[in-house]
C-alpha cells in the first residue's frame, strides 16, 4: 500500500461528509484569525461536515461505494444550513480515554441550529440506511455532533479561562447560511504517521476529496 492513501487506490480513513463551500470558509476567517496560537487551527480548506465514517477501502470497494453514492445524491436537492453559534466538545476515540484529563482534547467549531442540526442527523442515517448498511459498508453510526471544525485545543485544563474569554467574545457567528450541493468522499492520514491518522497526535491531519457527487441534476438552488 502507498504512502499517501490515493496511491493504488486504498482508502485508509475514509468517510463521507458535506464540503463547506468557500464562501462560508471565508466568512468565518476572522473568528480563526482570532484564536490563540497556542490552538490547532484546523485547515480552512478542510472545512467540511462529517456524516459516515467508513474506514478502509479497498479500490474495488471504493468503486462500488462511489456508484451507490452517485445515486443517493443524485436524487437528493441542494440545502442550505446556519452556523449561529461557537461550540465544543471533548474529542474522544471508542475505547481510549485521555492519560490525563487536564489535557483531554477539545473542538472548537461552528454549531449548527437546531432545524439545522437535524437535517446533517437525517442525512446520516439516510446514508447509513440506505447505501451504506445494505451494501454491506460500516458507518460507524453513533450521536453524532454535527459541526464544522474551527480548531483542536490539547490542553483544556490549561487553556480553559482563554477558552472561555473566547467564547465569550466570539460565541455568536454572524454569517449567513452555508449552502450544501454535493456529497463528498474524503480520506484521512497524519503526514507524519500515513498508517494510522490521527488529530491526536503532533502532525495535522490530510484530507483528500476522492470523489465529489452532486445533488440532484441541472437544479443548484438550495433549499431553505
Amino acid at each position: 500500500m502507498g504512502d499517501k492513501p490515493s496511491e493504488k487506490g486504498y482508502l485508509r480513513r475514509a468517510f463521507l461528509a458535506l464540503k463547506t463551500d468557500q464562501g462560508q470558509t471565508c466568512l468565518l476567517q476572522p473568528v480563526r484569525d482570532a484564536m490563540p496560537a497556542s490552538w490547532k487551527i484546523a485547515n480552512p480548506h478542510d472545512d467540511h461536515i462529517s456524516l459516515a465514517f467508513i474506514e478502509k477501502m479497498t479500490p474495488e470497494e471504493t468503486d462500488r461505494l462511489c456508484s451507490l453514492v452517485r445515486s443517493f445524491a443524485a436524487a437528493a436537492q441542494p440545502f442550505s444550513l446556519s452556523f449561529p453559534m461557537l461550540g465544543t466538545f471533548q474529542n474522544t476515540h471508542p475505547g481510549k480515554e485521555p492519560e490525563d484529563k487536564g489535557k483531554s482534547h477539545i473542538v472548537v467549531y461552528a454549531a449548527p441550529d437546531a432545524a439545522s442540526a437535524q437535517k446533517i442527523q437525517s442525512l446520516h442515517y439516510d446514508l447509513a440506511y440506505k447505501v451504506l448498511r445494505p451494501n454491506g459498508f460500516p458507518f460507524g453510526l453513533k450521536n453524532i455532533t454535527p459541526h464544522n471544525t474551527l480548531a483542536h485545543i490539547k490542553n483544556a485544563e490549561g487553556e480553559r479561562a482563554r477558552l472561555e474569554s473566547f467564547l465569550d467574545e466570539h460565541h455568536a457567528l454572524n454569517v449567513p447560511p452555508a449552502h450544501y450541493t454535493s456529497l463528498v468522499l474524503l480520506d484521512s492520514y497524519a503526514e507524519n504517521d500515513p498508517c494510522h491518522p490521527s488529530h491526536h497526535g503532533n502532525a495535522f491531519t490530510k484530507y483528500q476529496v476522492i470523489e465529489e457527487f452532486p445533488f440532484g441534476v441541472g437544479d443548484t438552488q438550495p433549499q431553505p
